[in-house]
């Protein structure tokens, strides 16, 4: 008989570090007319998990669903064995009960189930959106590009907010205005390179000077580990992706979660490299797994509006290069890359 893992000890700092910290909604004021979409996801956050569950779950039918919980199974209890956390605790003997059951079970019992597990996965997944956040970071995030951009001029960025010193140190070219104009009209998936971990914060701000709406992204889910960034990360609309959890079922919800969000009109951010470019150059070998959720957005939209007699609202990919003069994380990601190309023949010194 299996025992149970121990359960770990009540913590404070774990609750921090691994459960999303929200405001009070005593003071949350409602979405304004014209204010961006984004500012009123928390109110359909659970029909978009609802909306993900039923189609996930409704692809799996028949033999399809033993093998599926089977290979779930597997994959999820090697990794909660070495994981040895909350997560383990609450979840290795759900599964070690599904393998035990899984051949005896009925079609409803294992739908059940996979409900079950894909909501949960969903949930893990699906971001937060907090415009009080929101307004809080426009007057905190140039003041920390700007700081960390140029260090000796911190204290000044931040007693002007940053302003001064990110619109010296971040210039942003390109037909911003053509941007604009398609925001108003569809839905803009923004496609940047990718070299920093600064990155993400660069084209948020960027955005936001341009007047330009907040965009949902997919973060690894070892990015919410600090608690500062993992507040700001939860409540600007970055959903988590746990590269840990290697079961099919869980790139379906990813996926699906990534598809319903653009259907529903809210703006969205991929990096097509994946990671970080280790040669500074743009990359050749895309990923297109969430980025190619827009197409079978637009698939679905085109579909329902055929039926009604409209026409799609449209999908606008922009592709958008980002160049540092300087990328702090030089040193490491040039070692990365030489001992990529070079293998058993570089030697690091």
């Amino acid at each position: 008989m299996d025992k149970p893992a121990p359960k770990p000890k009540s913590s404070r700092v774990r609750d921090l570090l691994t459960k999303p910290i929200r405001l009070p909604q005593w003071f949350a004021s409602r979405p304004r007319e014209g204010e961006p979409r984004i500012f009123s996801f928390n109110d359909e956050r659970d029909l978009v998990i609802g909306e993900v569950v039923a189609r996930v779950v409704g692809q799996s039918i028949g033999s399809e669903l033993v093998v599926l919980l089977n290979e779930t199974a597997h994959h999820e209890i090697e990794r909660l064995e070495k994981q040895r956390d909350e997560e383990a605790w609450e979840w290795l003997g759900f599964w070690r009960k599904v393998v035990r059951k899984l051949s005896r079970m009925s079609e409803a019992e294992l739908r059940e189930v996979l409900r079950q597990v894909v909501e949960y996965m969903a949930r893990d997944i699906a971001g937060n959106f907090d415009p009080r956040v929101y307004r809080f970071s426009q007057r905190m995030i140039p003041g920390l590009i700007a700081g960390v951009m140029n260090p000796r001029e911190l204290a000044r960025e931040t007693l002007s907010a940053g302003q001064i010193g990110v619109q010296r140190l971040v210039s942003i070219t390109g037909q911003v205005d053509e941007l604009q104009s398609l925001a108003q009209i569809g839905t803009v998936i923004v496609v940047p390179t990718h070299s920093s971990n600064l990155d993400s914060l660069a084209v948020g701000e960027s955005l936001a000077r341009k007047d330009l709406p907040p965009v949902v992204y997919g973060a690894g889910k070892n990015l919410f580990t600090n608690p500062i960034i993992s507040f700001f990360m939860h409540n600007l609309g970055a959903y988590r992706v746990d590269r840990r959890v290697k079961a099919r079922i869980y790139k379906e919800v990813l996926k699906t979660y990534s598809c319903v969000m653009i259907e529903r009109g809210y703006h969205s951010l991929f990096f097509p490299g994946g990671t970080r470019s280790r040669s500074g150059l743009i990359e050749s070998r895309l990923k297109l797994g969430l980025a190619g959720t827009a197409v079978e957005a637009y698939a679905r939209r085109a579909i329902r509006a055929r039926v009604r007699g409209e026409q799609p609202a449209p999908i606008f990919f922009v592709p958008l290069t980002i160049n540092y003069a300087l990328v702090l994380e030089a040193e490491s990601l040039i070692e990365d890359y030489l001992l990529e190309k070079g293998q058993a023949r570089y030697i690091i010194e």
